[in-house]
């Protein structure tokens, strides 16, 4: 009888998804060009940006508590959990997981731009020290929710189970 680890577990998990982390990463990467076009070119990205973002605006302004702050971003986090899992319903809309990392990544970094444009370098040091670290975390915590989700629809796929 083998003992189960947890190092074993997450080693078989990267090892199977590979693929799929690699194509994520490519949609991060793009996100982030598309961001960057999108910045310098003058586009007009404030209605892009979601209510979460625009809350961490009015934070850095003075305007927005910590309560409203959270409670914006958890529930933005919230939806961008639902809306992977029912990405994955179905084996085939599997692939709206890599357009929406890239919009979000996107997002990441038209908030970025937009937070560095206003407020120079106070507002550069705020990117680094509050919105990278926080955001890169919710993003590969959302990257790995989708690889998981993406393994359980191709699982309920080939088991031919409706819903697994």
């Amino acid at each position: 009888m083998t003992s189960f680890e947890i190092k074993d577990y997450i080693s078989e998990h990267f090892k199977n998804n590979s693929m799929r982390y690699v194509l994520i990463l490519f949609a991060a990467i793009l996100g982030i060009v598309v961001g960057v076009i999108l910045a310098l070119t003058g586009f007009s990205y404030v209605s892009l940006l979601n209510i979460s973002d625009k809350t961490f605006i009015g934070y850095i302004n003075g305007t927005t508590g910590y309560g409203g702050l959270f409670l914006s971003r958890f529930v933005n986090l919230f939806f961008c959990i639902v809306l992977i899992f029912l990405f994955n319903l179905i084996k085939h809309t599997s692939i709206l997981n890599y357009l929406f990392v890239g919009y979000q990544v996107c997002l990441l970094t038209l908030l970025s731009s937009a937070i560095v444009s206003i407020y120079g370098i106070s507002g550069f040091i705020n990117v680094l020290i509050c919105v990278f670290p926080i955001n890169l975390i919710n993003i590969f915590l959302l990257c790995i929710f989708a690889c998981i989700c993406m393994e359980r629809a191709c699982i309920a796929h080939s088991e031919k189970l409706t819903f697994g």
